[in-house]
């Protein structure tokens, strides 16, 4: 039996414009524990990349979109609120042909929040659960150890270049 086809895409720095809040957030305080602190304080007020949500809505047509990110589940209902609202606010504009189950076809994996692995690690099971239930047939990441991984284990990865540590001394 032939696989459903899925599209793996990361949250932060991809589908939400992180960067600017990454900055400001990186000046206020040197701490990683109180920059992820005040992070979340900004979850609900993230915007989307603009393209993101072009290439979702042109992809969910024929392909499950499932978000993988490094995030603590403790934050999955406004993740999923945040996520919902942008990808219905933008296809209600731009792609009004689709409807709402197929904007809804979709799935967030988030890290337990116990799950002290390195997001490469995290994301690496995150796969290994995935691709025993479905044919994965790309991924967007932006941290190039996350691309490289996915390169590593057979799937293409588009690394979206500019916020992440690896690229530019960032957050």
């Amino acid at each position: 039996m032939k696989k459903r086809t899925i599209v793996i895409i990361d949250l932060d720095g991809v589908f939400f414009d992180s960067h600017g809040i990454y900055k400001r957030i990186k000046k206020l305080t040197e701490n990683f524990d109180k920059q992820v602190e005040l992070y979340t304080e900004y979850l609900d007020k993230l915007e989307p990349n603009r393209w993101c949500p072009e290439l979702i809505c042109n992809l969910i047509v024929n392909h499950k979109i499932c978000f993988v990110t490094a995030r603590s589940d403790k934050y999955f209902d406004i993740t999923d609120t945040s996520v919902a609202k942008e990808l219905i606010d933008y296809a209600s504009v731009y792609h009004s042909h689709l409807t709402l189950e197929q904007i809804n076809n979709y799935d967030i994996f988030m890290r337990k929040s116990d799950d002290y692995s390195s997001d490469t690690e995290y994301k690496k099971s995150v796969l290994n659960d995935l691709i025993e239930e479905y044919d994965v047939i790309f991924a967007l990441d932006d941290d190039p150890d996350i691309s490289k991984m996915y390169y590593l284990n057979g799937i293409p990865s588009l690394n979206v270049l500019g916020l992440h540590e690896n690229v530019q001394n960032g957050f």
